[in-house]
């Protein structure tokens, strides 16, 4: 063959190829340009409803019960607001503990004010979940019997 009929054939097959791959390529981006904006309608279409997740919100919200109603749900199920608790008598000793009103609490500067927690299983623990060795010294358990305890 002659060197221009070579010519010929390579620059007709290099024309092929560049032919072939443009068409590829730009049936490959077209097709990943469709996906993008098929989650682009998707994304949008969330959006829009969107609304009608916060409108269910709202109606959620304005069919719960009102306060008085919780509480009259909270007395029924026995739960007792231990501020309201009021000793039965006066104490006989004074050097034992005894239940003070809320008002009387933190009447005297000196003393340490610590929150305690009895559990159902009669177990008194402080405010930092440490079970208490000395339960007798520390709370009158008498009142402790007593008591409703919470749920």
């Amino acid at each position: 063959m002659s060197k221009i009929s070579t010519f010929v054939v390579f620059t007709v097959g290099a024309g092929l190829g560049v032919a072939a791959t443009w068409f590829y390529v730009k049936k490959k981006y077209e097709q990943l340009a469709q996906e993008e904006i098929e989650s682009v309608k998707e994304v949008f279409s969330q959006r829009e409803a969107e609304p009608d997740i916060k409108r269910e919100t709202a109606n959620r919200a304005k069919e719960k019960p009102g306060i008085a109603e919780y509480a009259a749900g909270l007395n029924k199920l026995g739960y007792t607001n231990y501020s309201d608790v009021k000793p039965k008598e006066e104490p006989k000793n004074m050097d034992s503990p005894y239940v003070i009103s809320p008002e009387e609490f933190g009447e005297f500067e000196d003393y340490e004010k610590i929150s305690l927690t009895y559990y159902a299983d009669k177990k008194l623990a402080d405010d930092e979940d440490v079970l208490v060795d000395d339960v007798d010294g520390v709370v009158a358990t008498a009142l402790l019997g007593e008591c409703t305890l919470s749920r």
